[in-house]
């Protein structure tokens, strides 16, 4: 599944990141930052996001070369087939906000095991702290 949605209803997905609290950092891969940031940026000017505004903004940034024109722009397509009408928008938007939740659990008890491994604290100060 995506990280970013493109659908014919902007209007539905922008009130399901907000409501959610979704950004451009709850997404993992470098391309789909972008793909975000450029739809994103549609949708504040106003203008409605879709296969061939996100993809001309990509292009104007100068953002395709560091996607590959050709694997974005199937990529957007394949997007676009997977939910065109935006009904999926809040449980994706669901499973995103998880995924990211997740990511930086994993980080925060990586900096932990790494800190008590490196003595940089002692394990009784987490068991203070997380008991």
């Amino acid at each position: 599944m995506s990280d970013v949605f493109v659908v014919e209803k902007p209007q539905l997905v922008t009130e399901a990141c907000l409501h959610h609290g979704v950004t451009e950092a709850d997404l993992f891969f470098y391309a789909h930052q972008l793909i975000w940031n450029a739809a994103w940026s549609l949708v504040d000017s106003g203008a409605v996001p879709d296969l061939v505004t996100v993809y001309q903004t990509l292009q104007c940034r100068g953002e395709l070369r560091e996607l590959d024109a050709i694997n974005a722009a199937l990529w957007l397509a394949d997007l676009w087939e997977a939910d065109p009408t935006g009904a999926w928008c809040d449980w994706s938007c669901q499973l995103v906000k998880h995924a990211s939740r997740q990511r930086q659990m994993i980080h925060k008890a990586k900096e932990m095991l790494s800190d008590v491994y490196g003595n940089r604290r002692e394990p009784e100060w987490y068991a203070a702290q997380f008991g």
